[in-house]
């Protein structure tokens, strides 16, 4: 009966292993993947027209999912059964998720970087103005040209 018992731990799959561990994309990610419809002319070769996955052709309007790192095509269903478990393409095995990470890093850093630099043109252009102006010493009656400390 030990025997039984020790062979039970030794074959289960630990989830705990990094190894082991499912490594999908969030569905969030996946919805944000491009799609289109099939049509024979936008696909140059037979090759192009089938599914990596499954091993179909194309069929006319059906729904493709196209991978935005590398351009690879699949039917819909087909690669969003495959991001749950990956997070790669399934022909290159670019990641996905770094095309992804990549978007959302030059956008915020444009983001961030667009205030800042119409805040210090803003700056500027407001010294400018101070630089050119005139001021008059009210009490003495005295002019002269202002000049920003």
């Amino acid at each position: 009966m030990e025997e039984r018992q020790m062979l039970e731990i030794d074959t289960r799959v630990d989830l705990e292993l990094p190894e082991h561990r499912i490594n999908g994309l969030e569905p969030v990610i996946v919805d944000a993947i491009p799609t289109m419809n099939f049509n024979h002319e936008a696909f140059g070769s037979a090759e192009d027209a089938q599914c990596t996955i499954c091993l179909s052709e194309y069929q006319e309007k059906e729904v493709l999912r196209i991978m935005p790192s590398c351009g690879h095509s699949f039917h819909l269903s087909c690669i969003d059964t495959w991001l749950r478990k990956q997070s790669t393409c399934p022909v290159c095995r670019l990641s996905v998720q770094s095309s992804f990470d990549t978007k959302h890093l030059r956008t915020a850093t444009l983001s961030t970087t667009q205030p800042f630099n119409s805040h210090a043109e803003s700056i500027e252009h407001s010294r400018q103005r101070h630089e050119d102006s005139t001021s008059i010493d009210v009490e003495s009656g005295i002019t002269g040209d202002a000049r920003l400390r």
